[in-house]
This record gives C-alpha cells, sequence and structure tokens, in this order.
C-alpha cells in the first residue's frame, strides 16, 4: 500500500502529512512538537535515568522510533555518528570491567555506567529519528516549524524580561504559576530561563537552535517581520539570561554570524552583531543588581583576597579556577582542569562513560574540587561535555565526536549550493549553530541526552541526497505523479512506502 501524501496549509507555504511506516503523522503538530520539545531540558518525569536532565526531545523519539525504523543509507555524518556510539559503547565495557576489578564499589559504578549508556542511547535515537523525519519535510518547514515550536519559550522569556523591569507582581505570580506549579522547575525571579531549567540551559537553547534560524530566515530569504521578530525576542532574551554562560553564547553568536553568513548577506550580519554585542555589553556591565556583574565582582574581591604577598597567582596553580566563585571554578575548571591532567592521568585513555565521580581526585585539581556540590551518590559530575569526552572516553573518543560536528560542518557547506535560498536556511544556520555549540561545550552542555548537537546532525543529514534518493521514495514520487494527472502543479509530499 502505497501512503498518500496530503496537503496542509502554512503561513505562506505548503507543507505536507508524513507518511511513518503506515502510521500518518500530520506534519504541522510534529514539527511543532520537534520545536517546542527542544526548549524543554526537564519534563516531570516520575523517574529518569538521566541525572539531572530528562529533556523532551529524545523523550519524543524514543516514543517514535517503532514507527520510523527502517533501513537507510549510509552518510559521511550517520557513518561518523556510529563510528563514535560504537567506540564509546566498547570502551566503556573495557573500562567498565577495569574498575569493577580494582574498586569496591561496583554496583554504584555500574548504575552510572548505565546511566550515561542510556544518555548516549537516547541522543542516538533523537538522531536516527529525527534525520527520518526530516527527510520528509521541506528545508522552508523545518526552520518555520522550529521557530514557531519557540513561542512557549519566548513568551515565557519576555514575561520574565517585564518582570523583572517592572517588578509587576501579576508577571511575577504567571512565571511562578507555569515554573513551580505546570514545569516543577524552580523559580526564579531576576533571570530569563524561559520554561528550560536554568538561565544556562535557555542561554544554550535560545543561542543554539532559535538564534541561527531566525538570523538566517531573516538575512536570506528577508523575512524581516516574522523571523526578524524571532530574532529580536530571542535576542532579548539571551541578555537578560545575565549569565557566564548567556553572555558566552552571544559572544559565539556574533563571531559566528560574521565569519559564517554567506556572501552579500554579510553586511546585514554586521549590523546585527554590532547592535547586539553593544546592548548585551551595556545591559550586562551597567545594569546593577545582575547576576553576571555579581558574579565577576566576586571573583575580583577573591582575586585580590588569595593573591600571593609578591603579587603573583594564588597557590594552586590556575588562579582563575583556584579563586573564582563556585560557578566559575567548576564551568572552567571541568574542561581546564582534565586538560592539564592529560600527561599526568589516565584522562588520554580515558575511565569509560561514567567514570567521572569515581576518579575524580585524578582528573581536578583539589581547589577546584571543594567548589563543586556533590551530587548523586556525593560523586562529582562535570559541567562540560568536553571535560566529560576527554575524562570518560580519552582524547580518540574527543575527537571521534568532534569529527560528527566537523563533517556536518562541511557538508552543511556542500549541500547549500544546490538548493534555493529559503531551502537552504537550515543549512546555514547549522553551520552558525555548531561553532556556538563547539564553543559552549567547554564550559556546559554535558549530557550527551541534551538534543541540541543531535537535532543538527539529522537537520544536515536529512538533505543529503543520498537519503532523498531511495528506492522507497523514487517509488512513492512516482505513485503520486501518476495520482495527480491532470493537475497543474503537484503539492504532495514524496510518501513513504508502507508494506
Amino acid at each position: 500500500m502505497v501512503a498518500q501524501g496530503i496537503s496542509l496549509r502554512l503561513p505562506g507555504q505548503v507543507s505536507h502529512r508524513l507518511a511513518l511506516a503506515s502510521v500518518f503523522i500530520p506534519a504541522a503538530p510534529l514539527m511543532f512538537l520537534v520545536g517546542l520539545s527542544l526548549s524543554l531540558d526537564r519534563l516531570a518525569l516520575p523517574f529518569s535515568f538521566i541525572r539531572s536532565v530528562a529533556p523532551a526531545t529524545p523523550v519524543l523519539a524514543v516514543a517514535m522510533f517503532p514507527f520510523v525504523l527502517r533501513k537507510s543509507r549510509w552518510t559521511p555524518i550517520s557513518a561518523t555518528v556510529a563510528v563514535f556510539f560504537a567506540y564509546a559503547i566498547v570502551h566503556s565495557i573495557v573500562f567498565l570491567g577495569v574498575d569493577l576489578v580494582t574498586m569496591g564499589d561496583s554496583l554504584e559504578r555500574t548504575g552510572e555506567w548505565l546511566r550515561q549508556i542510556g544518555a548516549l542511547s537516547v541522543g542516538m535515537t533523537t538522531f536516527l529519528v529525527l534525520r527520518t523525519v526530516f527527510v520528509r519535510v521541506k528545508g522552508s518547514d523545518i526552520w518555520k516549524w522550529v521557530l514557531i515550536g519557540a513561542v512557549p519559550a519566548l513568551a515565557m522569556a519576555m514575561v520574565q524580561v517585564v518582570t523583572w523591569e517592572t517588578q509587576n507582581s501579576t508577571g511575577g505570580n504567571i512565571n511562578l504559576f507555569v515554573r513551580t506549579t505546570l514545569l516543577k522547575l524552580y523559580y526564579m525571579p531576576n533571570r530569563v530561563s524561559g520554561i528550560s531549567v536554568e538561565p544556562a540551559s535557555y542561554a544554550g537553547y535560545a543561542a543554539i537552535v532559535v538564534f541561527p534560524l531566525a538570523a538566517m530566515a531573516t538575512f536570506i530569504v528577508g523575512r524581516w517581520f516574522y523571523a526578524g521578530l524571532f530574532l529580536a525576542l530571542t535576542g532579548v532574551s539571551l541578555i537578560f539570561t545575565a549569565g557566564g554562560i548567556g553572555a558566552l553564547n552571544i559572544g559565539l553568536i556574533c563571531i559566528g554570524l560574521l565569519s559564517l553568513t554567506p556572501g552579500h548577506w554579510r553586511k546585514s550580519a554586521l549590523v546585527m552583531a554590532v547592535v547586539f554585542g553593544v546592548s548585551a555589553a551595556a545591559v550586562l556591565y551597567y545594569r546593577p543588581n545582575n547576576y553576571l556583574r555579581g558574579v565577576l565582582d566576586e571573583h575580583n574581591y577573591l582575586r585580590e583576597k588569595t593573591a600571593a604577598p609578591d603579587g603573583g597567582a594564588a597557590a594552586g596553580g590556575v588562579d582563575f579556577v583556584s579563586t573564582g566563585s563556585g560557578t566559575v571554578a567548576t564551568k572552567v575548571g571541568s574542561t581546564l582542569d582534565p586538560v592539564l591532567h592529560l600527561a599526568s592521568s589516565r584522562t588520554s585513555i580515558g575511565y569509560g562513560l561514567g567514570a567521572t565521580g569515581f576518579h575524580a581526585d585524578e582528573v581536578l585539581y583539589p581547589e577546584t574540587a571543594e567548589k563543586f556540590e556533590a551530587n548523586y551518590a556525593g560523586r562529582i559530575a562535570l559541567y562540560s561535555l568536553v571535560g566529560r569526552l576527554l575524562v570518560e572516553t580519552g582524547l580518540m573518543g574527543a575527537v571521534l565526536f568532534a569529527s560528527m560536528g566537523a563533517v556536518a560542518f562541511w557538508r552543511a557547506g556542500a549541500l547549500t549550493r544546490s538548493r534555493p535560498h529559503s531551502e537552504a536556511v537550515p543549512l546555514f544556520a547549522a553551520r552558525v549553530a555548531l561553532f556556538v555549540f563547539a564553543g559552549s561545550a567547554v564550559v556546559s552542555l554535558a549530557s550527551f541526552a541534551l538534543p541540541y548537537i543531535w537535532f543538527w546532525l539529522a537537520v544536515v543529514d536529512s538533505r543529503e541526497p543520498a537519503l532523498s534518493d531511495t528506492t522507497e521514495a523514487r517509488g512513492a514520487m512516482a505513485s503520486q505523479m501518476r495520482g495527480s494527472a491532470g493537475h497543474a502543479r503537484l503539492d504532495a509530499a514524496p510518501a513513504a512506502t508502507a508494506g
């Protein structure tokens, strides 16, 4: 049986109904759910095997997995993803065995290994499901529906901005109700966090997902009102996250847009980067009582207080880490300390997935370790993805993971050459997003379950001709063309064949 695609009207465009196996899934609500799920990094689930985060996108992907599981051709991106996944699993099994032989906490160590295997597996599932779905969605629909899915998060962020600036009690009550009652998150009255677990999480989502798409749609397609509105709201909300991660992401966005916006659109990117950067600097530096200003003031105070009598660095080796606030020390130290321990520990080889908390004394300086808040079972967990990759998968694992992003960056650039501008927006945005992700991973994004990298890998991979030119797709398209004889225009999407 060949499932026929059904047209669905979108703002100014035509989308399609997706046929996954023998189940029809309307594209509009599905793509909206994908966009919305990216902004939810902690669901109020009765249980979670993934520490600290329970993102909605992997939950959605796991639920859809039985309907989209099918054979597919290998691509450069899927090959690098498979190599990293296989390496990480085999490597972790080997070094889990080493730890079980040499350590006494066998049950606890195995539990942590299972948690990280679960996180990596749901990340892999997210990639596989989204690439299959996106193959059957136009590029213009991807960026539109991901932006539409961001509306709840941006609306909540704007409520938080207005409440912060006006001290309006109604806005505060809305913020309190949505975050504490509906989402079961903690209440943050003076920083923007949208519907994410914390401001840093929201900053990652806004900078890696929403801003690149809105910027490229604004510059390249010329949607100055529609996409430009998302661009402006996302920029304002990023500034008012008022934290180090938000400030870092703002800088990365400006650099990424200036260097990666194509051709004659670069002037628009320059104007936007200057306005965005100056506005952010002015608000974060001159506005009193913001979180980032407080952290910097605390760092400067502690640095002066603990400086050596001769004016040199404080004892402990790394001045910024050893004298910074707890927040600064743990985020910077999560990457810096493992890098500095490459030669003096097993970090170059890796300790295996889930092993960080059991070998923290070997990869962190004592001054840094003191500032970590012990979490589950009193074990330390690093805050940066780079640090986690180095400690748990070694240099080889870190290189393999980086190769996934590098290959996607290369393929995104190559694939833009054969597409009209409106269809290439997600590819142009992917290059900026991957750049921002790489910079953010140095101090945050530690969980493999976070969907941002998997989302962008899937977006780029879904545009590969090898996936859109399968026998199944050709047969479905031929069937649609026969059924559409006499029509002036074929609006139906290539449908899937269900046996």
